[in-house]
């Protein structure tokens, strides 16, 4: 039966041979579409951890320091100063916040240095005061230098206000 087949003068039509390359192009191009919108899925998706990491790494360092400070503690509030940083000057004259002239976070004096070199830090990025002195919202602004994502986070922090005890104490005694 083979020998019928290779022996026999029947060949391909240029319509077969046609519609072979078009549906083998149109399954060509339906596959390079998926597999290169998936791979730009990856790096995108990549892309959110780092920034995701980047900025927990940044936050919970600001939120473990702000925690643990006290409203009188707090010698200066600079939300924003004259060169559009922001900062809370403490009365050991140390500073934490975010230092946007030289676009870095900024802990009693000290740089927090990012984990990825690809990640900086947006002047986007503020300290806010709220109604109450006692508590202070982060905005956390990053950007991706490689991808230009930026990502933002909110966080509200309250600090301790030691100096309510002392003011009601006050009123108790003038009373």
């Amino acid at each position: 039966m083979s020998k019928k087949i290779i022996s026999s003068n029947k060949g391909i039509t240029l319509v077969e041979v046609l519609s072979v390359v078009l549906l083998g192009s149109v399954i060509g191009l339906i596959a390079y579409s998926v597999l290169f919108s998936g791979l730009k899925t990856y790096d995108r998706a990549m892309e959110e951890a780092a920034l995701r990491d980047e900025a927990d790494y940044i936050l919970a360092h600001l939120i473990d320091e702000l925690f643990v400070l006290k409203v009188s503690e707090i010698q200066e509030r600079k939300l924003p100063d004259a060169g559009g940083n922001y900062f809370l000057i403490k009365n050991d004259g140390s500073k934490i916040g975010f230092d946007h002239e030289h676009s870095r976070v900024v802990i009693n004096n000290k740089e927090l240095s990012l984990t990825n070199k690809n990640i900086v830090l947006s002047r986007e990025s503020k300290l806010i005061e709220t109604e109450r002195e006692d508590v202070f919202e982060i905005l956390l602004v990053l950007q991706s230098t490689k991808t230009q994502q930026t990502m933002e986070l909110k966080s509200i922090v309250n600090i301790i206000d030691d100096r309510k005890g002392v003011q009601n104490n006050n009123e108790n005694h003038n009373e």
